[in-house]
């Protein structure tokens, strides 16, 4: 059974970054494009884990769902040395980060970045609000629209957020593979609509373990 990613917070997980390969619909393979600097913020208090929320509609992106499928117009398959695959604009830049991959869209109107987690032992909700305080909360105009887990029968938990600068949604899951994966989104929050589908494209297409890539790899 294919093991989906769901998301969270820009930090590094000093792991070695073993590469990407974009798979464009004749097959070929992409070179690496440059992207920005992924900046984290300052370290704060770690907090007390709470009561995990029950899931809600809003937070349900059908993991896994385009698994096996023709990529969506606009979009390409990837991989990534670090053992995942996941489908991704053909236009955003992409470029290796520490323990995992940072793409940007070419105008600034949206970010993703996808790392490995190094939290073992810690549940996926309890990680995302360590993630919250250590990273978000000291932001300005920093505000929790929404905290929750997302499915009962996976390790995973999805935060949505507005601060001054914009929109933000973060997703983390402990996959079949025993790895936590992370994935945040971030933009203008006049651009957030778009970039919140792209960030639903890439949680639909995550894989890390087998996985086919269906037409168009």
């Amino acid at each position: 059974m294919a093991a989906l990613l769901t998301a969270a917070v820009l930090l590094g997980a000093g792991l070695g970054v073993g590469g990407w390969v974009l798979l464009r619909d004749d097959g070929a393979s992409g070179e690496p494009r440059a992207g920005p600097t992924v900046v984290s913020g300052q370290p704060t208090a770690v907090p007390t884990p709470t009561e995990v929320p029950t899931p809600t509609e809003e937070a349900v992106a059908s993991p896994g769902s385009l698994v096996g499928s023709q990529p969506p117009e606009g979009y390409n398959w990837m991989t990534h040395g670090l053992g995942f695959w996941i489908i991704v604009p053909w236009d955003w830049s992409m470029t290796d980060v520490a323990g995992g991959v940072y793409l940007a869209s070419p105008e600034g109107s949206g970010e993703l970045d996808l790392r490995v987690e190094d939290a073992e032992g810690v549940p996926a909700f309890d990680r995302l609000l360590e993630l919250e305080e250590t990273y978000l909360a000291g932001r300005v105009g920093y505000q929790r629209l929404r905290l929750e887990a997302i499915d009962p029968d996976e390790d995973s938990a999805e935060l949505e957020y507005r601060t001054d600068e914009g929109r933000g949604i973060q997703r983390v899951v402990t996959a079949d593979n025993g790895v936590m994966y992370a994935l945040t989104s971030f933009g203008p929050a006049e651009d957030w609509p778009g970039t919140k589908e792209v960030y639903r494209t890439v949680v639909a297409s995550f894989c890390v373990t087998d996985c086919y890539v269906g037409p168009g790899q």
